[in-house]
């Protein structure tokens, strides 16, 4: 029982064996459907695996399980138990890890405990009075991921068929061919996104990331302020603790005292739930505005991942809507993406430039910007999001070292000015460049980035994968003209847990592996500091990048 098989046991304590049928046997399927056993014949065997068949009314119905599952047993001697029960099984202790137990890649383990997923798991919880795991696509993404590197590897999805093929209750073949749809992005791995999309319409399991944004609070709920979400003011908090004077302290403990007394009939018990919690609700965001103004501003119908707040589509038309919604920026919007061009612009030169444009190698002495949209990919930005969040998760748990990005710092009067949700620091969360040309940034934006094609053009000093910049002047360089206009993309990254290379030969191999396969999500080349040119930002994975907005520019000499 490697996979989590439990035996069951039918009539007077009789186990059911698994020999390995004929075609054409009799054999005996029970269905969920009806709630009772079906006659069947077994059509075919491979791998251990038994397809039988069976007619279900006027229905012809196919059902693959492994040999020895407790829903098929050959020959008819056995006794059919009541319609009304599913066949017995042994139950075993629940192993307390659940899906994160790290010893899930030993046989003797997976047979002597229960986990979730298992057909005994919750009648083990049941039993032992224990709170089950709910399903999930993201718990089982997680037990998937045996290595924990939050990436599905071939070797770790193989070896996860059989309780894929379970789960499904169908024979899967993993082919070349299989691989490469899998793989969306063309980098060797599966992310969470490319398994939900694949998984959930066959297995039917909910997406499971709801926990990921319980924290997260929505804008500010007065109207015509532009604050996208609650940010603590802590000038105003230092303030209140160290500012004020004995005597205001003294009227504000009294008037604190009379509200947790009074708290039932005040009006912000609607969103915490006891005096307990008075303090932080009454914290002030840096938008001027109370904590508790931001929880009233919520909507009561929050999606499993909420979208950006300044997003101008409703989210229903934009889910159901094919092709990514690619909005027109106004002028005022340009004129503050022209400054985030200006202050991040280098008069440095490399040899980059003079390979890429060998007809006008010289760094231009400006650029300006000509219009501007924001895409609002739907599907990208779930991707997104639920990777930031669990970066955001795990940043709780293991500290994350921060790197400053010029680009970024350039950024936050933009997002200020516009009402436009912030960067997460927390995770390292980014604004880079990425120059290309305009039709392909259009397509970028409609899909995604492709690691697969990474370095065909650019080069691939750090490894193969997508190369962004924090320098308007080194994006350039990649940007390519149609019309005589060229296209800038700016793209929201997730650094995470940074690779921090210096090194004038690097080892690009070993790079890409820390991050594909190891605990790393990006990579910092710093040739500004081993050859006073720029700093790189390398990327293996198309979840921790959302391509947001295309800057059509020119440049100016």
């Amino acid at each position: 029982m490697a996979h989590g098989y439990a035996k069951a046991e039918v009539g007077r304590g009789s186990v059911i064996s698994s020999p390995v049928p004929a075609v054409g046997a009799a054999a005996e399927v029970f269905s969920s459907t009806s709630n009772q056993w079906e006659q069947c014949k077994v059509i075919r065997v491979e791998d251990n695996i038994a397809t039988v068949a069976y007619q279900r009314g006027r229905d012809h119905v196919q059902k693959a399980l492994p040999l020895g599952h407790p829903q098929l047993r050959l020959g008819s001697a056995m006794p059919a138990p009541a319609p009304a029960a599913l066949p017995a099984m042994s139950l075993r202790p629940v192993c307390r890890e659940g899906a994160k137990c790290k010893a899930r890649q030993d046989p003797r383990h997976l047979e002597a405990w229960s986990h979730p997923f298992d057909p005994d798991y919750r009648r083990s919880c049941e039993r032992e009075g224990l709170q089950p795991f709910l399903p999930t696509l993201h718990l089982l993404f997680g037990w998937v991921d045996a290595d924990g590197s939050g990436k599905i590897s071939r070797s770790e999805l193989e070896q996860a068929l059989p309780l894929l093929e379970r789960l499904q209750g169908e024979r899967l073949m993993l082919t070349e061919e299989s691989w490469e749809q899998l793989d969306e992005d063309g980098n060797g791995a599966v992310n969470f996104s490319e398994f939900a999309q694949w998984a959930g319409p066959r297995l039917g399991l909910p997406l499971g990331v709801d926990h990921l944004f319980a924290d997260q609070l929505p804008p500010c709920g007065i109207i015509g302020c532009p604050c996208p979400g609650f940010r603590l003011d802590e000038r105003a908090a230092l303030f209140e603790m160290f500012g004020e004077k004995k005597k205001k302290k003294d009227k504000k403990a009294k008037k604190e005292k009379k509200h947790k007394r009074d708290w039932e009939e005040c009006m912000c018990r609607e969103v915490d739930v006891g005096p307990q919690r008075i303090q932080e609700r009454l914290d002030s965001c840096a938008c001027g505005h109370k904590k508790m103004v931001h929880r009233l501003g919520a909507s009561r119908e929050m999606r499993s991942v909420p979208l950006p707040q300044h997003w101008v589509q409703p989210p229903a038309e934009m889910s159901a809507s094919k092709g990514a919604p690619i909005i027109p920026l106004p002028p005022d919007h340009c004129q503050l993406l022209q400054r985030l061009l200006d202050s991040t612009y280098s008069n440095v030169w490399t040899r980059d430039r003079k390979r890429h444009h060998p007809d006008n190698p010289n760094v231009p002495r400006g650029f300006r910007v000509v219009r501007a949209y924001r895409a609002q990919n739907f599907k990208n930005w779930q991707e997104y999001a639920v990777r930031r969040a669990e970066l955001l998760k795990d940043a709780k748990d293991r500290a994350i070292q921060h790197y400053d990005v010029q680009s970024s710092a350039e950024w936050a009067s933009y997002t200020h000015a516009c009402g436009i949700e912030p960067l997460q620091r927390a995770c390292n969360e980014w604004v880079l460049f990425h120059g290309t040309a305009p039709p392909a940034a259009l397509e970028i934006c409609r899909s995604d980035f492709r690691i697969s094609l990474a370095g065909d053009k650019t080069g691939t000093l750090y490894g193969r994968g997508t190369y962004f910049a924090e320098s308007i002047t080194k994006a350039d360089e990649y940007a390519k003209a149609a019309d005589g206009e060229y296209a800038m993309l700016l793209v929201r990254a997730l650094g995470g847990r940074v690779r921090y290379c210096d090194e004038v030969e690097p080892d690009a191999e070993d790079l890409t592996r820390s991050c594909i396969e190891g605990p790393y999500d990006c990579v910092l080349g710093d040739r500004k500091k081993c050859r006073g040119t720029y700093r790189e930002f390398v990327f293996f994975d198309t979840e921790n990048l959302f391509p947001e907005y295309i800057v059509i520019y020119s440049r100016q000499y």
